[in-house]
């Protein structure tokens, strides 16, 4: 009965404009072609959801748990994450195309460790203040994104466009300025420091 609930909510688009969703459980449901468009979700619990061809614009998340989610295919412009949990996604999995028109992401003060943003285009996004340990950020595009009072443990840059960004006050991270482009981004000491590490020289 659920599969073919599921094929109807999928074959016909829903559309939710202006919403707001609260305290909503919602873990393990699995959401098919639909559209939110200037909605908030507060509070709601939406761990290991599956979200098939979905489209979140202009979208806010605040105290959210997303942990798990699949993202088949679906879509994000312009949505910000406010204190979300977030944690073992990979993004890579949701589109990004360039038939999407798209507007910068926000993370802001959430926990996205264990996830993946390999080789995407995510320039200009916010990830202030969250936790991002064992991230994987190789091949990414994030020129002019602001990774403010981040904690980067074990996280990957590898290939990795870095220019501009803001890592003031971020911490843990292992970048090496020889195998990304970082030019002109923002490093506070003594964290900083750790760039000095793959050039072969000796610090007394």
């Amino acid at each position: 009965m659920r599969e073919r609930y599921d094929l109807i909510i999928f074959l016909k688009m829903l559309e939710y404009i202006d919403n707001n969703f609260f305290d909503k459980k919602c873990s393990d449901k699995f959401f098919g072609n639909i559209r939110y468009i200037s909605c908030q979700f507060n509070q709601c619990d939406f761990q290991s959801a599956i979200f098939k061809s979905c489209k979140f614009i202009d979208c806010e998340f605040v105290n959210c748990n997303l942990s798990f989610i699949d993202l088949d295919y679906s879509c994000f412009s312009n949505t910000i994450f406010n204190r979300c949990k977030i944690q073992g996604v990979d993004w890579t999995r949701a589109e990004w195309g360039n038939t999407v028109i798209r507007l910068p992401l926000a993370f802001i003060g959430c926990l996205l460790n264990h996830s993946t943003f390999f080789g995407l285009d995510l320039r200009n996004t916010d990830y202030s203040q969250s936790v991002l340990r064992n991230v994987d950020f190789r091949e990414a595009v994030l020129n002019g994104s602001n990774f403010y009072n981040t904690d980067l443990e074990e996280s990957l840059f590898h290939g990795t466009e870095i220019e501009k960004c803001n890592f003031k006050n971020a911490k843990n991270y292992v970048i090496n300025i020889m195998a990304n482009r970082v030019k002109n981004s923002t490093f506070s000491l003594p964290e900083a420091m750790i760039l000095l590490y793959h050039m072969d020289i000796i610090i007394e």
